[in-house]
């Protein structure tokens, strides 16, 4: 349990320097793998949504559609975050 704390308080701080600096994170493989931590460690309430927006972002980077990719990539860091 301190573990998976620990990894969320980091990924958080990660992406709250990201997300001050601009609005969506970057669709790139390095985002995705940190979101994809975010969200397996996420409250079980709030997965299954970031889990959905996660895949999204997936489908959208293989389509190249970074600015799609990366605002389901945000939601699902901000949604893995929520209680």
């Amino acid at each position: 349990m301190m573990k998976t704390t620990l990894i969320t308080a980091a990924v958080i701080t990660s992406f709250a320097g990201a997300s001050f600096a601009q609005d969506t994170l970057a669709c790139d493989e390095e985002t995705i793998a940190a979101v994809a931590s975010a969200v397996e460690a996420s409250p079980e309430a709030t997965k299954e949504a970031a889990m959905s927006e996660l895949t999204m972002a997936k489908e959208k980077m293989a389509e190249n559609d970074a600015e799609t990719c990366a605002l389901h990539l945000t939601n699902a860091a901000s949604l893995s975050t929520q209680q």
